[in-house]
């Protein structure tokens, strides 16, 4: 006779990989499996309700009023049946080896039948494996398999790596489409801007007969006013195909010796004086009101006016480079603060990173930038100002409003 005792509740945490395990042996009965896909000839036993459970494309077929929904042998066609092996393998086991070899097979396989933790697995991977050699193809695949997450991190990559991109035989293959959109981004870390006009005039040299014609389409994407005059008249003397189209000449030969993009330039005005009656220039003695840094040719990004100064015309202005930052800085904001000027923006944390906003600050004293760390916050297309409060003002100190 049973004993009045506590109910028992029993677990067994090896459970649900016990039944995985044993329906992966099932597979190999064909009475016990209730579907066969029947792809490229080869035939993958398996049950309708792991595969819906696992994919909302096979969720559909079989829970929908469809012919696969009662046949007992469904074919999927234009798909590889080593890779639908795989997925079915996954299906029954969590477990799957991506390597280059099969990675993009797998991601398309993974999109066309809505295996999503497939196709984000093989996104995490791709990005992995983005240097110099690849990115181009890998950013290419993204956007053609809506990995939106890798399309960025390719663009990102480039960004920051375009010379050495640049010297890769993939970029020599792109077609001029593509070839102007990764010319054309103003975000390319290009040091100096001639980097990106030796880019393009070794893509026009791979094949010359058919990309001669799109040459001085490409010069207009480069800030010829900021490539080296020697750089220039080297080319406009000694490049046939510089030589042999007038447009081209002419583009190149507006071109001067100046400052490349993305450098940052420290900015001296003369002060306006009252002589007899009328302004007159003489330098100013203020430090660091009157020398505020200000972003260099190519860039949008210009250091206000200092505050002391006089609404008069300035007669004289002297430039002078200071240090670069340590990394690009996009969609963000500038404010100068005191004796520093804060730069705020975007930038990806290497290939294992997130995108991150992150601060620098540029010191007008020492000539150097410091890195601030991130924001708290993903604020893309933020802007920055300066707000002054005057404490001595407060009629008391701040805090949440009491209730009474």
């Amino acid at each position: 006779m049973v004993r009045n005792v506590d109910d028992l509740d029993f677990h067994l945490p090896s459970h649900a990989q016990d039944m995985l395990d044993g329906l992966q042996r099932l597979r190999s009965q064909p009475k016990l499996a209730d579907v066969t896909l029947l792809v490229g000839g080869r035939e993958l036993p398996c049950h309708r309700g792991l595969l819906a459970l696992s994919s909302p494309y096979f969720h559909a077929m079989f829970a929908g009023d469809f012919a696969e929904s009662f046949s007992a042998r469904v074919e999927l066609r234009d798909v590889e049946p080593a890779v639908v092996g795989q997925l079915v393998d996954f299906v029954y086991t969590g477990r799957l080896t991506i390597t280059q070899g099969n990675v993009e097979a797998l991601t398309r396989t993974a999109a066309r039948l809505h295996f999503p933790s497939v196709q984000k697995v093989c996104g995490r991977y791709l990005q992995q494996q983005l240097d110099a050699a690849n990115c181009l193809g890998i950013c290419e695949f993204g956007e053609q398999q809506g990995l939106l997450g890798v399309a960025a991190k390719a663009w990102a990559f480039l960004r920051e790596n375009f010379e050495a991109v640049a010297r890769e035989d993939e970029f020599l293959q792109l077609p001029r489409e593509r070839l102007v959109t990764c010319l054309a981004g103003d975000l390319l870390q290009v040091q100096p801007e001639q980097s990106r006009l030796e880019a393009l005039m070794r893509w026009v040299r791979h094949d010359p007969q058919a990309r001669a014609a799109h040459l001085p389409e490409l010069l207009s994407l480069v800030h010829l006013d900021a490539v080296p005059r020697p750089c220039v008249q080297q080319l406009l003397a000694s490049e046939p195909l510089i030589q042999e189209s007038e447009a081209c000449r002419a583009a190149l030969s507006q071109g001067h010796d100046g400052a490349p993009p993305w450098t940052w330039w420290r900015w001296r005005a003369m002060t306006p004086t009252r002589t007899a009656g009328r302004p007159s220039a003489r330098p100013s003695n203020t430090s660091a009101t009157s020398r505020l840094p200000a972003a260099g040719a190519g860039s949008t990004w210009w250091a206000p006016a200092p505050a002391s100064t006089t609404p008069w015309p300035c007669s004289a202005t002297t430039l002078s480079q200071v240090q670069s930052q340590h990394s690009l800085h996009e969609n963000g904001a500038l404010v100068p603060l005191g004796d520093a000027l804060y730069v705020t923006g975007g930038r990806w944390q290497g290939m294992e990173g997130d995108y991150h906003v992150e601060m620098e600050a540029y010191d007008t004293v020492r000539d150097t930038w410091t890195r601030h760390g991130a924001l708290p916050r993903l604020w893309l297309y933020h802007g920055a100002s300066t707000v002054f409060l005057d404490v001595s003002k407060w009629t008391q100190p701040s805090g949440p409003t009491q209730e009474h």
